[in-house]
């Protein structure tokens, strides 16, 4: 292969290299998800109410913090909004597909209020728990990643009335082991709270009965970081590390994949006939004899006969078929073996025949006698 050919072919792999690694990123960063937001919507998220917590007037930012979560959700993601207090309000599951769909989200967020007297945790971790295996059970739903993310300022404050108190491994039991990713974002500062932190352990123990991926977070200080920022990330960390194929890895294996198309490339373009054929017609008494330097053609294949398509043609060659030399590699050495049509008798005259010619080779095909010189 001469040189500018083959820097054209050096210019088309690397423009490849570089749309596949644009493709990878794109194809394995993400998987579409069902995602499942769940707000407290008690008074204490507005300061009040008697719950005895401190995290003050925080809804209109936790809210705020939601919408810019929204933002940042993949077309085909399923998110369903709920809230909570001494009851559970589900939000139709919106498939999001362009702006309109993220704009519907954020109005069931901005019309919420929180007008709750309780927080009923029990009864929430039900529904939602339920809901999320409910959408993993639709058509395809299984190939979605369920993401869960509740965002709270109290772990359990049920009504005086109910009966129920939170008990995590009776609310996870019936789905054992899940790949769901699930997050309590709690906007009381857990660490200064020996009861908040004693509940936090006690929660992401439990927890891990269902999932790997279940953590309880501390938002006390910034929820539009945490929501905004931290979780969607944290989600493209998992995405990246739970897909098929990491981009990196994809961009390994096109790397590898078009650095071995570019060496066959070259040892294919190696593979060309070197030397000499010298032939004579024997039924002459005193035959003139021709040489023909086949290296000097750059040939793979080389047609010896009559007629055109022939690269060595020979005007009084009696047979109407051909045979021909093609470039083989043996033992890392680049020969010449013999092929010929069928019905074509090829006599060694030095040696018994073989396919494979050796210097000096001396054979008779027809009317013509041929030798091969490995020059």
């Amino acid at each position: 292969m001469k040189a500018k050919p083959f820097k054209a072919v050096l210019f088309f792999i690397t423009f490849c290299l570089m749309i596949n690694i644009g493709f990878s990123e794109r194809l394995f960063a993400a998987r579409s998800k069902n995602v499942i937001l769940v707000l407290d919507t008690s008074l204490s998220m507005i300061g009040t109410g008697g719950a005895g917590y401190k995290s003050g007037n925080i809804f209109e930012r936790v809210k705020e913090s939601i919408q810019k979560y929204i933002e940042q959700l993949d077309d085909g993601d399923k998110v369903t909004f709920m809230t909570f207090d001494e009851k559970v309000k589900t939000f139709p599951t919106v498939l999001v597909d362009d702006a309109n769909d993220k704009d519907i989200i954020k109005k069931y967020i901005s019309m919420t209020q929180a007008t709750g007297k309780w927080t009923n945790t029990f009864l929430m971790m039900e529904k939602v728990l339920l809901k999320a295996n409910d959408l993993e059970k639709e058509k395809g739903g299984d190939k979605r990643q369920t993401v869960i993310v509740i965002m709270t300022d109290a772990l359990d404050d049920p009504p005086p009335a109910s009966k129920s108190r939170l008990d995590i491994k009776k609310v996870l039991n019936p789905y054992g082991k899940k790949d769901w990713w699930v997050y309590l974002v709690s906007f009381n500062e857990i660490k200064n709270d020996p009861r908040l932190s004693a509940v936090r352990k006690q929660f992401e123990k439990d927890l891990a009965l269902l999932t790997k991926e279940g953590k309880v977070i501390d938002a006390s200080g910034s929820p539009e970081k945490i929501i905004g920022k931290q979780i969607p990330e944290d989600i493209k960390k998992l995405e990246s590390q739970r897909g098929f194929l990491s981009p990196w890895l994809i961009v390994v294996i096109v790397v590898l994949a078009l650095l071995l198309v570019l060496f066959l490339i070259k040892r294919n373009s190696q593979l060309i006939l070197k030397g000499v054929i010298e032939y004579w017609n024997n039924e002459v008494l005193s035959p003139y004899i021709e040489h023909f330097d086949i290296s000097k053609r750059h040939l793979k294949n080389l047609t010896v006969g009559k007629g055109a398509g022939c690269q060595l043609n020979i005007r009084d060659y009696q047979l109407k078929s051909r045979f021909g030399l093609k470039a083989i590699r043996e033992k890392g050495a680049i020969r010449a073996s013999l092929l010929a049509d069928q019905g074509v008798n090829i006599e060694f005259v030095n040696r018994e025949a073989g396919e494979v010619l050796q210097d000096g080779d001396i054979f008779k095909v027809g009317n013509y006698t041929f030798k091969y010189l490995d020059k």
